[in-house]
């Protein structure tokens, strides 16, 4: 059978049931990777992985489906569905710790003032900046995703996010002291 990446998406695309086993059959072999991501990541419960992989890999032929992956020489399709499960699990993860009840302490001040420098720093930036920070910070954007939708090569994207982060760091230097 014919894994690679371009043969994926045209499988993906044919009607029938046929082609689209076929595919799955291939994307079923990013099965280790996504799981070894996200042991590393905290998810303990090889079930869990699994299913959460399972949604990635469904997600992500609904996307092709729609249109709004499209494959460049940088992107493998088994990064890409791995990626799609750590955001998953994060935002799971995320919640769950949204969910258990703390004791208010003065950590909560101390995060909150925090947050309001970062946030002012933020303000100061140049929007471009300001852009890709937000966007794969706060959004958990990929910087291929990213790049590919600003037009940018992914070493343009990378020298683009670290000057910029260098910049917030500029800016907040000052409040530190």
């Amino acid at each position: 059978m014919n894994c690679t990446d371009p043969n994926i998406i045209a499988l993906l695309l044919q009607p029938g049931h046929e082609a689209e086993l076929q595919a799955v059959q291939c994307l079923m072999k990013c099965e280790a990777q996504s799981a070894g991501l996200l042991q590393r990541n905290g998810l303990a419960d090889g079930s869990e992985r699994r299913s959460l992989f399972l949604e990635s890999v469904a997600e992500f032929i609904v996307q092709v489906r729609k249109g709004k992956f499209v494959l460049t020489g940088a992107a493998k399709i088994c990064t890409y569905t791995t990626e799609i499960a750590r955001r998953k699990w994060l935002g799971l993860s995320r919640k769950t710790k949204d969910v258990a009840p703390e004791a208010p302490t003065t950590t909560s001040e101390n995060e909150r003032e925090r947050d309001e420098r970062l946030h002012e720093a933020l303000l100061q930036l140049n929007d471009t900046d300001r852009d890709i920070l937000t966007a794969f910070y706060f959004y958990d954007l990929p910087l291929d995703v990213y790049a590919q939708r600003n037009g940018l090569t992914h070493d343009a994207a990378k020298k683009r996010i670290s000057r910029a982060r260098e910049r917030l760091k500029e800016i907040l230097k000052p409040a530190d002291h």
